[in-house]
């Protein structure tokens, strides 16, 4: 379902922007108040073929290997302090680091999403749609977020949907490595201890990223599942809006529009104007 024209809307949110929400949605029909509402959406970007080939056919989003995302610090070893029996040299800490790394992402697995923060539409995000939304030819799907809760909660455990923490490196102040117990690993045996680690260091494993990542906005979904089996989120009754990217082929356009066309799913359009992506409240013909 395509976007009415709405000049009123358009006009205000262009020159007051993000902070004039609660005027914006005294003045919208209903239908467009929820649209404008803060603090319930999530944010999916990807190519055009990956919504019309993968996602759109079946309303579902697949649950990626934490290994298989682009930040280093997500496939790369981590570095650890060492409790052991014996002494351990360089190398051997360099040996242990990588395998207790690997392990400790077996199984694990993220669906990501960006958010609104201050002043920032997670729709809106320039270095979002350049990375992950074809370079601006792909889309990117609005969810809201109680219903991707509600419709995901027998699957996953929702406490496990959270926002990313972003540090900043502090050469004076240099972090602490945490403590990877080689003593307690043997106690416990290796499978039990992977798994207390994990669970006792998630957020510095799995939601901490260094602070030049701040700008996606990024909430995740962490699950630990089955290493070699496809696992997918349910976007069925939580796919609200669609943007388009600003250099998507109106052919690609239509292919989505076909995709929906037996859904209230809507397709809005962005444009470029004086201080970055906009929303541009008008149709196509």
């Amino acid at each position: 379902m395509l976007c009415y024209p709405f000049d009123i809307l358009y006009r205000v949110f262009r020159y007051h922007g993000f902070n004039q929400i609660n005027m914006l949605s005294k003045i919208t029909a209903p239908r467009e108040r929820n649209f404008l509402l803060p603090g319930n959406r999530l944010y999916h970007y990807c190519s055009w073929e990956t919504a019309v080939s993968k996602i759109l056919p079946a309303y579902q989003l697949l649950l990626n290997p934490i290994d298989k995302t682009n930040d280093p610090r997500e496939n790369q070893r981590f570095m650890f302090s060492h409790r052991t029996y014996k002494q351990i040299d360089i190398a051997g800490m360099d040996v242990a680091d990588k395998y207790i790394s690997t392990r400790i992402r077996e199984g694990v697995k993220v669906c990501c999403f960006s958010e609104d923060r201050e002043n920032y539409w997670g729709c809106l995000l320039s270095k979002m749609w350049a990375h992950y939304g074809g370079n601006h030819k792909g889309v990117c799907l609005e969810l809201d977020k109680q219903k991707f809760i509600d419709e995901n909660g027998a699957l996953y455990d929702m406490k496990f949907l959270q926002p990313m923490t972003y540090f900043a490196f502090d050469r004076n102040n240099p972090p602490d490595h945490h403590l990877h117990d080689h003593v307690l690993m043997d106690k416990l045996g290796e499978d039990a201890y992977v798994k207390k680690f994990r669970q006792e260091n998630l957020k510095y494993f799995f939601y901490t990223k260094n602070k030049e990542w701040e700008s996606e906005c990024e909430i995740r979904l962490l699950h630990i599942g089955e290493k070699d089996k496809d696992e997918f989120c349910s976007i069925k009754n939580s796919l609200c809006n669609i943007y388009i990217g600003l250099n998507c082929p109106i052919e690609n356009v239509r292919a989505i529009e076909e995709c929906i066309a037996d859904t209230d799913m809507r397709i809005v359009f962005l444009s470029y104007g004086d201080v970055g992506l906009q929303f541009d409240f008008s149709s196509y013909k």
